[in-house]
This record gives C-alpha cells, sequence and structure tokens, in this order.
C-alpha cells in the first residue's frame, strides 16, 4: 500500500514487516518520486525501519526502492539512492526498456539487488495469438538483461497465468541460457502462507515468494503476517515433506488467524 501515506508512515510499515521476518520489502510500482513522499525521505524512513528491526532481530531486511524518473537522470538517480543506503531497487523495467536494466546491472558502482516488476507485460503478452510470450518478455530477456528477480502472477491468484505461462517463465529464469546466471521467480498475486509447500513444490527453495495482501490483510497486523509466512517457510525448508506440510498442525497454527 502506498497512496497517501507518508514517508515516517511507510517506514513503520516497513518496520513492522521486518519484525515478522520478511527478507525483502518493495516499494509498489506505482509510487514514484513525489513531493507528498519524496523517494530520498521513504529511503531514509524505510532503512530507519530496518536498522530498528535488525536490533531486535538479528536479520536485515532488505528494501527494494523505486527506481524512478526521466532516462536521463536515472543511472544518476541510482548512485545517488546507492549512497544514502539503498541495497535493493525496484525497477519498471518494460516502462523503460532493457537497455536501462542492463546498463544498472552492469554498471559496477550500482552493485545492489535488482527486482525486475511486470507492469505492462500485458500488453506484450496476453494475447492468445499475437504479441511476445510471457516467458520471452518476464523470463528470457530479463535474465539476460540482468534482473537479480522477476516478478510476475502466479497461477494461484485472482490475476492468475496459466500454469503452463508460470512453468514457461520460471524454465526461462532459472534453466541453462549460455553464461547467464539464474534468476530468482518471484510468483505474485494472491499469495497466502497457505501455498508455501505448493511454490515450493512447483519451483523450488529458489524462489521469492512475493506477497502483498498476504501480509497486509493478516487480521492482527503486517507483522503478524510476515510471521505467518516465515513460519509456513521454516515448516517447508526445515526438513518436513511437502505433502506432509501441506495438512500439518503447524501450518494450519499459522493459517487459522484467516478462518
Amino acid at each position: 500500500p502506498c497512496l497517501g501515506l507518508t514517508p515516517n508512515e511507510l517506514g513503520e510499515m516497513f518496520r513492522q514487516q521486518a519484525l515478522g521476518g520478511s527478507d525483502i520489502v518493495k516499494d509498489d510500482e506505482i509510487l514514484p518520486d513525489i513531493d507528498t513522499c519524496p523517494t530520498e525521505a521513504r529511503l531514509e524512513a524505510c532503512l530507519k525501519g530496518a536498522r530498528a528491526a535488525y536490533e531486535e532481530t538479528g536479520s536485515m531486511t532488505l528494501y527494494a526502492v523505486n527506481l524512478t524518473g526521466s532516462a536521463a537522470e536515472m543511472i544518476e538517480r541510482a548512485y545517488a539512492l546507492i549512497s544514502e543506503g539503498a541495497n535493493c531497487l525496484l525497477l519498471n523495467v518494460l516502462a523503460y526498456g532493457y537497455p536501462m536494466l542492463e546498463t544498472l546491472a552492469r554498471d559496477p558502482r550500482i552493485g545492489v539487488p535488482i527486482v525486475a516488476h511486470p507492469a505492462l507485460s500485458g500488453g506484450f503478452g496476453s494475447a492468445p495469438e499475437h504479441g511476445i510470450a510471457y516467458s520471452v518478455v518476464l523470463g528470457t530477456l530479463m535474465r539476460a538483461g540482468g534482473a537479480d528477480a522477476v516478478l510476475f502472477p502466479s497461477s494461484y491468484g485472482s490475476v492468475a497465468l496459466p500454469e503452463s505461462e508460470t512453468d514457461a517463465i520460471r524454465n526461462a529464469l532459472v534453466g541453462p541460457l549460455a553464461a547467464t546466471a539464474a534468476t530468482f521467480p518471484g510468483p505474485s498475486a494472491g499469495i497466502h502462507p497457505g501455498l508455501v509447500p505448493q511454490i515450493v513444490r512447483d519451483y523450488g527453495s529458489d524462489v521469492i515468494i512475493n506477497a502483498g495482501g498476504g501480509v497486509h490483510g493478516h487480521p492482527q497486523g503486517a507483522q503478524a503476517g510476515a510471521r505467518a509466512f516465515r513460519q509456513a517457510i521454516d515448516l517447508v525448508l526445515n526438513g518436513k515433506a511437502v505433502e506432509e506440510a501441506e495438512g500439518s498442525p503447524e501450518l494450519l497454527e499459522a493459517l487459522k488467524v484467516w478462518g
């Protein structure tokens, strides 16, 4: 959530998610550098929240700050944000182009993870008989451009892509591709803790579980929402078979507040 919120409000939301165990918290992709919530001010507030949570948990949460602006100033903007402590960037790649992604990813002065957002991808790949396949738009080209993680609609939620499409995106991001490093897939939209065993079954453990409403919609708040995901993730990754985890009392305990 972002519209109408101040940097300090976002910083407190960040702190709550970090206390719950989130590894990365990203800006909303539609939040640019605006007078009511300047990028530098929310960076300062969220890094403050990250440090406060670190003092309690011992774990540092990355903040994927939305990099926006005119094409002429994007690189300098990235330098400035990193000099102020930015440890991760969010980029609307299709708005700025793959060359912008590649320039940012290959620049040694930047050197922080870049999370690619899928905004506009529906205009490229949603038609069944023309356009460019999602596996190319959100898979091969994002990976070749240097994205460290790519978010995309999952096959599970309300705006779901067909499983054949998400499988193709995943394969393009992590399968063999010359000497190009694999990119983290980030299935998104409609993700809740009960889906964690299914996500691990479909993607393995090298995956970013991207949840928004699944965290903030928790009736006990965002910290509890993030903690429920951590409980589900730890359950699966600590040796419990995926099939066992799906019906386990521990996972049901993590989910029961949702009814």
